[in-house]
C-alpha cells in the first residue's frame, strides 16, 4: 500500500469524483428517449366515417370500427360537448354552482393578486433584519474608479 499525505490524496479523491460525475452525467446527456414525430391529422372522410380514429394506443392494432347508434348506450348521447360549463350554467340549489363560485372565486382573487398564491405579508424579525457585516458602498467605488485613484 502507498502512503499519501492526507492532502494529497483527499485531492486524489476529490479530482477522481469530479471525472466520475462528468463521465456519469455525459452518459445521463447520451442516452435519450427517440422522439416520435407527431402524426398528421386524418382527412380522409370515408376512415373518418368507418372508424374511430384515434382510440388504438397498442402498436400493431388498428382502430375500432364505429357501430350502429343502437349499439352504444343512451347516456353518450347527453354528453356536454362544448365549452366548459360556469356557474352561470347552474341553478344556485345545486352542489356544482357553489363549488364553481368558489373556484371563479379563487381565480379572479389570483388575477388581482397577479397570480402570487403564496404572497403573504412580511414577518417582524424580517422586517428588522440588520446585517453584522458592514455595508459598502458601491457607489464610491464607481466614482474612485473612475477617477483612477
Amino acid at each position: 500500500m502507498i502512503k499519501m499525505n492526507h492532502r494529497l490524496r483527499s485531492s486524489c479523491v476529490s479530482i477522481f469524483r469530479s471525472i466520475q460525475t462528468t463521465v456519469v452525467n455525459n452518459a445521463k446527456a447520451s442516452i435519450k428517449a427517440p422522439v416520435i414525430p407527431e402524426p398528421e391529422p386524418l382527412r380522409e372522410t370515408p376512415k373518418l366515417q368507418q372508424f374511430c380514429c384515434g382510440l388504438n394506443f397498442k402498436q400493431g392494432h388498428t382502430d375500432p370500427e364505429l357501430q350502429s347508434d343502437s349499439n352504444y348506450p343512451e347516456w353518450l348521447w347527453t354528453v356536454h360537448t362544448g365549452r366548459p360549463k360556469t356557474y352561470k350554467d347552474f341553478m344556485p340549489d345545486t352542489r356544482e354552482y357553489w363549488n364553481l363560485l368558489m373556484a371563479a372565486k379563487q381565480d379572479h382573487a389570483d388575477q388581482i393578486r397577479g397570480n402570487v398564491t403564496f404572497a403573504r405579508p412580511c414577518r417582524e424579525h424580517e422586517v428588522n433584519f440588520y446585517s453584522r457585516f458592514p455595508q459598502r458602498n458601491h457607489g464610491e467605488m464607481r466614482v474612485n474608479e473612475s477617477t483612477g485613484s
